[in-house]
């Protein structure tokens, strides 16, 4: 019956939407990463762009995410996620502790880096929250 399967493919649209919109920064994230991965060339060419010596696709990307996904946060769900006790202790432990605990072991494992470049970012990642 057409009727049927016209109903039910408006509610696969109607919930990958709905998935879409949820979930729409790690599926940009991924997206962005497979692009960068299959083509490195427009990733460095979007990154040469500046304005007064400020890159703008960085600074736009940092912008949205901080910014425009902070704005979008609702008071309820901050008060529920401060009450979720152990979730919170995790992530401060690991932020706070396991982290910069990594970064001092890649200070010791300097050789098993090839590039400097690398044990730097991994380091500065590991021991800035």
């Amino acid at each position: 019956h057409p009727s049927l399967i016209e109903a039910m493919g408006v509610a696969w649209q109607g919930r990958w939407l709905q998935f879409c919109t949820n979930q729409f920064l790690p599926l940009v994230f991924s997206a962005a990463i497979l692009l960068g991965l299959a083509v490195p060339s427009a990733g460095q060419a979007l990154s040469r762009l500046q304005v007064s010596g400020v890159r703008v696709v960085p600074a736009a990307a940092v912008c949205y995410i901080f910014l425009l996904q902070g704005l979008t946060l609702k008071t309820s769900d901050v008060a529920r996620a401060l009450q979720a006790v152990q979730p919170l202790a995790f992530g401060l432990v690991t932020i706070l502790l396991i982290t910069p605990v990594l970064g001092a072991a890649a200070v010791q494992l300097a050789p098993a880096f090839e590039r400097q470049e690398l044990r730097a970012g991994f380091i500065v990642l590991c021991c800035v929250p």
